[in-house]
């Protein structure tokens, strides 16, 4: 696949990130009570599945190239998803959507 598909795919998985990290705290460690057991499961359930998805996302995107163009990949992968992840803490916190 393309560098850019590559880097469009971590920017969609980095504007949910925070919405998946509130939801598998509040799953993991209860809120307002301690949480059930099944809830910890999912909790768990989902952070394996999002870490998995931008794992396969990158091994899909990269594979196949040289090194040096791997670890670049990787590189602009890894900002487009920070950013996106940012863009999406600075929207929630100042209320623009």
């Amino acid at each position: 696949m393309s560098k850019w598909a590559g880097i469009a795919a971590n920017a969609a998985l980095g504007l949910i990130f925070p919405y998946v990290l509130a939801g598998v705290v509040l799953l993991v460690y209860g809120f307002m009570q301690p949480a059930e057991r099944i809830d910890q499961i999912f909790g768990i359930l989902i952070a394996a599945g999002y870490t998995g998805l931008v794992a396969a996302v990158n091994w899909i995107t990269l594979r196949g190239q040289a090194a040096a163009a791997v670890w670049q990949g990787l590189f602009l992968n890894a900002l487009a998803w920070s950013a996106a992840c940012a863009l999406t803490l600075y929207i929630q916190r100042y209320g623009l959507l």
